[in-house]
């Protein structure tokens, strides 16, 4: 990440004026200083199944459209995890992040325990930052399988048998739509089959090494 301006001094008084904001983060930007996505809502039925204005019909709150520039402050469901600016107070009301996580879904994760805390989770498009997206990893079947582990593992950690088994059944038919298009979709098909797939996670791998 590289800062366009002073994001921290901005994301701190932005806190301070607003002392029920529990995480905020800056707007992201790629390396050529485009807006890029920052935020989104929390995985849901409603939108994986029938989609996002059907989710924002249905919805008993604001939902903003991800792709579209803001200019000021702003609630959103979940900020992205290249940069998290978080209050003390609300970290250890939810005892930090779930180390469960790895890679993946973790921002999902404490934003949905930092809004079910009754702390807000927002935007400030005042503070601005580029994210070089994708630099730490390289896509491959084993990066995208550490996304599925992630993945079932935060739908099963915060919905019922019923929701959590939808959302992974939408998740497994959208590989096996693709699964002609490139070999690793089939693979990545067939691990959602899989039980234990804690046990194939990266994090694991590294800790047996070590």
């Amino acid at each position: 990440t590289i800062l366009i301006n002073n994001v921290v001094d901005i994301l701190f008084n932005t806190m301070q004026n607003n002392l029920d904001i529990g995480l905020i983060s800056p707007q992201l930007y790629d390396n050529e200083e485009f807006y890029t996505t920052t935020f989104r809502e929390f995985p849901s039925v409603s939108e994986k199944f029938f989609g996002k204005g059907f989710k924002k019909l249905i919805s008993n709150y604001k939902i903003y459209n991800s792709k579209k520039s803001y200019k000021n402050l702003i609630d959103v469901g979940i900020v992205s995890g290249a940069s998290l600016f978080c209050r003390v107070d609300a970290y250890e009301k939810v005892s930090g992040f779930d180390k469960e996580f790895f890679l993946y879904c973790e921002e999902e994760d404490i934003s949905k325990r930092i809004k079910d805390a009754n702390f807000r989770v927002c935007l400030e498009p005042k503070a601005k930052l580029i994210h070089l997206c994708g630099k730490s990893t390289k896509k491959n079947f084993v990066i995208e399988r550490e996304f599925i582990i992630s993945y079932f593992y935060l739908v099963t950690k915060h919905y019922g048998i019923l929701k959590s088994s939808l959302l992974k059944l939408h998740i497994t038919l959208k590989y096996f739509s693709k699964r002609k298009k490139d070999p690793i979709y089939k693979q990545l098909l067939y691990f959602c089959f899989i039980k234990n797939k804690k046990e194939f996670s990266l994090r694991k791998i590294q800790k047996e090494v070590e």
